[in-house]
């Protein structure tokens, strides 16, 4: 329960990562970078094998290589449309680069030769506490911490309240009002999110 309580947080604070600090801050353990470079050829952008979720795609200005542009994604709907309309159509010389995913592919246009930089989300580890059997005393036997094979949380320490409630939730625990109030701590509000 503990896990896929993180992978419901980590989906929660994914909408509000570019709309509040303490979100990125919460987040900060589990983004990553990578850098990849599409072809004329195709314009697909490599997938790391790593990726929860895309949080943004910028990509590498031409003349000054110190320089990354950010990218608009678009719905596979989208894609035709805009590239009817010659102000909104993609144009590397006017700094409009778009993507979408495609096939389970991430497809930049316009297709031309890009460098770029993807910011993503990786799974969080699995927590565990890991115990072993002390059998040294013959009337009863003791459960003791095993701290080699125990995994900690990687969120940060003040995310601890949030995993209690999800998983109190999770177990049908109804403590709606203290985990709506946990995550307003953090500036987000969650009835948009939230699924009773």
């Amino acid at each position: 329960r503990l896990y896929s309580g993180q992978l419901i947080v980590m989906e929660d604070l994914r909408l509000y990562y570019e709309k509040n600090q303490k979100t990125v801050e919460f987040l900060e353990p589990f983004i990553k970078t990578s850098t990849d470079i599409t072809t004329a050829d195709d314009g697909i952008l490599d997938k790391p094998a790593d990726v929860q979720h895309i949080l943004a795609i910028a990509y590498k200005d031409t003349t000054n290589p110190k320089k990354y542009w950010p990218t608009k994604q678009l719905g596979t709907g989208q894609i035709e449309d805009i590239d009817r309309i010659p102000f909104r159509r993609a144009d590397k010389a006017k700094n409009r680069v778009h993507w979408a995913y495609m096939n389970e592919e991430i497809q930049l246009y316009p297709i031309d030769i890009l460098t770029v930089k993807m910011y993503y989300l990786i799974p969080p580890p699995e927590a565990k506490i890991a115990f072993t059997l002390d059998t040294s005393n013959p009337d009863e036997d003791f459960l003791v911490f095993d701290a080699t094979n125990s995994i900690d949380l990687a969120w940060p320490e003040i995310a601890f309240n949030i995993f209690v409630y999800k998983m109190l939730d999770q177990l049908g625990v109804e403590i709606r009002e203290q985990l709506l109030n946990e995550y307003a701590r953090f500036g987000i509000m969650q009835e948009r999110t939230y699924k009773p």
